[in-house]
């Protein structure tokens, strides 16, 4: 397979898997509709660094030492878990606090940094992504493969994930649906606060 080929195909099958919701579709959306811009972007970023990490472990053969010890296996999910349901009851006790006082919602951090921390912890709270992209490079990448291609495909998925995320966190601040979340932000705290929750206990107990 030529090496345009196989960039385009990673890239593609990439762009497929984050456009369905998880824990980083949902934090970055939450982050987009309340708060500066750029607390957002920042989440964008740091969902990027977090699926750029589990890509560049793939590629160096991770997946094969956690296949092999199952309790490394349950460890990462168990933690995975844990920081999810966190960040999911955060989220429901901010809903509480707007209807509570009436805020235009829960401002959770105080920098962008703590907003770029965030997304990266989100996005290694997948560790189903491990595999994934291990799937992926086995049926992509030549066995053989020259260091620049493997280099190459990193640099696509980095890429690619920061662009993808960054305009989704761009597009829902624009004015209809930052109106809408206006009207609705109290029923879309609540829903994105149960969605973290049920997605954490999901990576706890679905192998």
């Amino acid at each position: 397979m030529p090496e345009a080929t196989v960039l385009v195909t990673i890239g593609g099958i990439y762009l497929v898997a984050a456009a369905s919701p998880g824990p980083s579709f949902v934090l970055v959306s939450r982050l987009s509709m309340n708060g500066p811009a750029e607390y957002a972007v920042a989440a964008a970023v740091g969902t990027a660094l977090g699926t750029t990490s589990w890509a560049l472990l793939a590629m160096l053969g991770a997946a094969a030492l956690v296949e092999r010890f199952a309790w490394v296996d349950r460890l990462v999910h168990v933690l995975a878990a844990i920081y999810l349901v966190h960040l999911g009851l955060r989220t429901l006790r901010g809903a509480v606090r707007v209807v509570a006082a009436g805020e235009t919602g829960p401002r959770e951090f105080s920098a962008a940094w703590q907003a770029l921390r965030a997304g990266w912890l989100t996005s290694l709270a997948n560790p189903k992504s491990l595999l994934f992209w291990a799937g992926i490079f086995t049926t992509t990448i030549p066995a053989h493969a020259p260091r620049e291609l493997r280099a190459a495909a990193i640099a696509t998925i980095a890429i690619l994930s920061a662009v993808w995320y960054s305009g989704l966190a761009l597009t829902l601040r624009l004015g209809p649906m930052r109106a809408g979340y206006q009207r609705r932000r109290t029923l879309l705290f609540g829903v994105f606060g149960t969605l973290l929750v049920v997605l954490g206990i999901a990576v706890a107990f679905v192998v």
